[in-house]
């Protein structure tokens, strides 16, 4: 659950910044603090929700402050929600449901209980049965009429003729390297932009693993995902992956709501069947970007086509033995991100 701590911070010292090069110096005095944070259980890693403000002990530089307002997601003094609905129309799966007016009648009348200030935006993905396809039906939106009207379209754009188009877009390629130059010209040979240099238009992203391996995460325009890892000993793997169009929503949400929404809590529902194909390298991105962009991601789960659930214990494992999750990713995210799995 999230939690909302400000802190007064009394008489605060005053913090010097080096505005720029010129060593400029601003000068702010801070007394109140917002601090957002999702709490899991450290076995099982789902978010804890019956916290209280003598739970949290928040220090800064050293002394401890107080805390003095406190409230969790869902409570009447929460921030405005920007909540994006993100719909996966693919025929044989949840697209089948969407099809029907009445249950996107039925989103409709309950979208319109969330308070004034709350917000909607409509996502569809796999449009006409073109894999990979991302279409806002909807910015983010206060008008429930407007909501209404994008939801209306949905039904629409569900496919009438066969799953998938002419290229489905999954795949995956692992290189290996002895150092980190090997590795920039493996990738400039397959057409992508070395790790941690990165090219106009890409989101480039930095990290320490535990075991102090560097892992650089960068995401294509085109929603190629780039995953380098350079170990201890200066060996360099990179994973190229592109099988879901998820990174490429992520990427959009966290840019939208930084840009336009920053004082709103972001949240995405995906509405699915459950199969969500995704590389792991892709979910991994997608669950660190949720993360540090403070996006609650959860699912609404429709029942799964009889013929699908019998071939997913046979498929699910040989998708593990190339890096595809077929199945279960929206699930790992809801939990992951503190957010439900319905």
């Amino acid at each position: 659950m999230l939690c909302c701590a400000a802190l007064v911070a009394g008489a605060q010292e005053t913090k010097n910044v080096a505005a720029n090069t010129d060593d400029e110096v601003l000068r702010v005095n801070t007394r109140v603090v917002f601090l957002d944070a999702l709490v899991k259980d450290k076995r099982t890693k789902s978010a804890v929700t019956d916290l209280r403000p003598e739970d949290f002990e928040v220090l800064a530089d050293g002394r401890r402050r107080e805390v003095s307002y406190f409230a969790r997601e869902g409570d009447r003094g929460r921030r405005p929600l920007a909540l994006t609905l993100v719909f996966d129309l693919q025929r044989h799966g949840a697209g089948r449901y969407l099809r029907r007016t009445e249950i996107l009648e039925a989103m409709a009348a309950e979208l319109s209980q969330l308070r004034p200030e709350d917000e909607v935006a409509v996502v569809v993905l796999n449009a006409g049965g073109v894999d990979g396809k991302r279409e806002w039906l909807a910015r983010f939106t206060r008008s429930r009429a407007q909501l209404a009207t994008a939801l209306s379209v949905v039904p629409t754009l569900v496919a009438a003729g066969a799953v998938g188009g002419d290229d489905d877009g999954i795949s995956q390629v692992t290189l290996t390297a002895e150092n980190p130059e090997q590795m920039k010209t493996q990738l400039e040979d397959v057409g992508k932009t070395p790790g941690g240099e990165g090219g106009e238009g890409d989101e480039v992203e930095e990290i320490v693993d535990k075991d102090g391996n560097k892992i650089t995460r960068i995401l294509k325009p085109d929603g190629t995902v780039v995953v380098q890892r350079v170990n201890k000993d200066g060996s360099t793997t990179a994973d190229v992956t592109g099988a879901s169009d998820l990174p490429g929503v992520t990427r959009d949400l966290a840019r939208l709501v930084a840009k336009e929404r920053p004082n709103s809590q972001a949240a995405v529902v995906l509405v699915t069947d459950g199969i969500v194909p995704i590389f792991y390298a892709e979910r991994d991105y997608v669950e660190s970007k949720m993360l540090r962009s403070n996006v609650i991601f959860s699912a609404l789960v429709t029942d799964m086509k009889t013929s699908f659930k019998f071939l997913l214990p046979i498929v699910r494992p040989l998708g593990n033995l190339v890096g595809l999750s077929i199945a279960g990713s929206a699930q790992h995210l809801a939990k992951r991100t503190g957010g439900e799995a319905v």
